[in-house]
């Protein structure tokens, strides 16, 4: 069956299918190899991580679906990361890894931001600055996780030059490169996010855009949901999560 696409009325009044079901896989045999329910299911760890951005991107959407939140266990013991592990190989696509996507049409996806440009087809506006904007974002969102993973003590504000960010933004308000809420906005808000977690503020200029982002009616609900995962962030042998 084909979901039903997301409008920008659904976007602005937060309507949407009945709410996301959350599974908390904790065993392989909870770590899905086809779509649960038939529904669209995005499967990554019980973490913020790569998944969060896809996880806004299907709210937006409007789209019913299965998040799969899968227990990494305790860092720096013999079963840590165990449960994907046991399960990894059995994934129905040839380079199996988390997150995996599978559409409820018998698709399976990996690669994060394949993802989100799949789900975004039912509601982002798709040109030339959103697809830079997605992939730049990607590079800022690699340098933050990189350094709470390695050495969260050398990143600093100035390190992310979102100074420039501030500049871009300037002149595509309200969001990146559309009037809407776009793909490229799901992923540098995520980061900016994670970035008032560390830091505690950000420049007032994005400050603004994060509080648009936040206001969209299908995000708000959202966050304000059981479902919503605000941390942590990375996984358990981070430094910073």
């Amino acid at each position: 069956r084909s979901p039903p696409r997301a409008t920008i009325s659904d976007q602005k009044t937060g309507n949407r299918m009945p709410p996301v079901k959350v599974i908390q896989a904790k065993s392989p045999s909870e770590i899905p190899l086809s779509a649960v329910d038939g529904l669209p299911t995005i499967v990554y760890w019980d973490i913020c991580g790569l998944a969060q951005p896809i996880r806004y991107a299907l709210e937006l959407s409007g789209l019913e679906y299965i998040d799969v939140r899968i227990d990494a266990g305790e860092a720096n013991t013999e079963g840590y990361k165990g449960v994907w592990l046991a399960k990894k190989a059995d994934v129905p696509h040839p380079f199996p890894n988390l997150p995996y996507f599978m559409d409820g049409g018998g698709n399976v996806m990996v690669q994060s931001n394949a993802i989100l440009r799949n789900v975004g087809s039912n509601f982002s506006a798709s040109n030339d600055v959103v697809n830079q904007a997605l992939d730049q974002a990607s590079d800022l969102d690699n340098l933050f996780t990189g350094s709470c993973y390695r050495d969260v003590s050398s990143l600093t504000m100035e390190k992310l030059k979102l100074g420039t960010w501030v500049t871009f933004l300037g002149s595509k308000k309200p969001f990146l490169g559309s009037q809407f809420p776009t793909i490229a906005d799901c992923k540098f808000y995520e980061v900016l996010r994670k970035a008032k977690v560390l830091f505690g503020d950000v420049d007032p200029a994005l400050a603004d855009y994060v509080a648009r982002f936040e206001a969209i009616p299908a995000i708000a609900k959202y966050q304000a949901s059981p479902a919503f995962l605000a941390r942590p962030l990375n996984n358990p042998h981070a430094q910073f999560k």
